[in-house]
């Protein structure tokens, strides 16, 4: 009865640990950082861009109050370069980054002081215009073309079949979970 007990606890302990063995996998990667000044103190809303040198691929964000920053899933492959920007003080570019699966690369940024002055000011808007002729390597769907579709499963990655560089779930040769869509401007990451 011991014996038995035993290798229940055992294999109960092992079901545990699958769930966590499953989310280890990933295939993207995460570039983290912190933002620094001259001194020593965190610069929050630092701007941080990450930039595919041979894709033109570009993510953005902004370091939070601790000066730290987070791009998250970020496509494979490089050189990356990596440039950071703040009022006050120098770009610094960093270049040269490839990213693998899995990877979680750091880049901390010590930024030097700028002593150039800001004359002014100037804040400008523009119009939004729907420029669908120049979307490059990407696909242009219209509510016409979605009703023509016969889709079984009503999920929008069906949509997918619309556009002439798809290949069973994934564009131009990338991992499916690479595959970005873009409805009504809200971002939704095949993962």
């Amino acid at each position: 009865m011991h014996k038995r007990l035993t290798h229940l606890l055992c294999f109960s302990v092992w079901l545990l640990l699958i769930p966590t063995t499953i989310l280890a996998q990933t295939t993207d990667a995460t570039i983290v950082g912190i933002v620094k000044g001259t001194n020593g103190e965190v610069l929050p809303g630092a701007t941080v861009t990450a930039r595919n040198q041979s894709t033109g691929f570009q993510i953005n964000t902004v370091s939070n109050v601790d000066g730290r920053f987070a791009i998250r899933q970020a496509p494979l492959g490089g050189p990356y370069t990596i440039t950071v920007s703040y009022v006050g003080y120098a770009d610094q570019v960093r270049s040269g980054y490839r990213l693998n699966q899995g990877d979680r690369l750091v880049v901390d940024l010590d930024l030097t002081e700028n002593a150039n002055e800001l004359q002014e000011v100037k804040v400008s808007e523009n119009a939004l215009k729907s420029r669908t002729d120049r979307l490059g390597a990407s696909t242009a769907i219209t509510a016409s073309n979605i009703a023509k579709l016969p889709i079984n499963n009503r999920s929008f990655t069906s949509l997918l079949a619309l556009s002439p560089l798809s290949n069973g779930g994934s564009v131009g040769g990338q991992l499916p979970s690479s595959t970005n869509y873009l409805i009504d401007g809200a971002s939704a990451r095949n993962n």
